[in-house]
């Protein structure tokens, strides 16, 4: 089996296996703050594969850009949460008393 074909046939069970915990985090934080970045890392990455399976095996322009698409997506997906994050911990930083003056 060629290598794409092997890493498209796992997406599914990776996104399953990552996308159930964010949907159940959803639906506690309606904010989508508690959302992990390892999770939208590896829904870009699945993505990423997709996008290499739809140009090396199918030649399908249609498929390759809905991939790319979502891939774009995800990673902006993936920008966002590390943006709320980093104000995250700035936040959580300016609150504590600096002990270093």
């Amino acid at each position: 089996m060629d290598f794409f074909a092997v890493l498209y046939a796992i997406v599914g069970i990776a996104f399953l296996g990552a996308g159930v915990p964010q949907l159940r985090k959803l639906g506690r934080d309606q904010s989508g703050a508690s959302s992990t970045l390892t999770s939208w890392a590896l829904f870009t990455a699945c993505s990423a594969i997709t996008v290499g399976y739809a140009f090396t095996h199918t030649h399908d322009r249609l498929f390759i850009i809905s991939a790319a698409v979502c891939t774009v997506a995800s990673l902006l997906m993936l920008s966002i949460a590390c943006v709320q994050r980093l104000q995250f911990v700035h936040q959580r930083n300016a609150t504590r008393p600096n002990l270093y003056y």
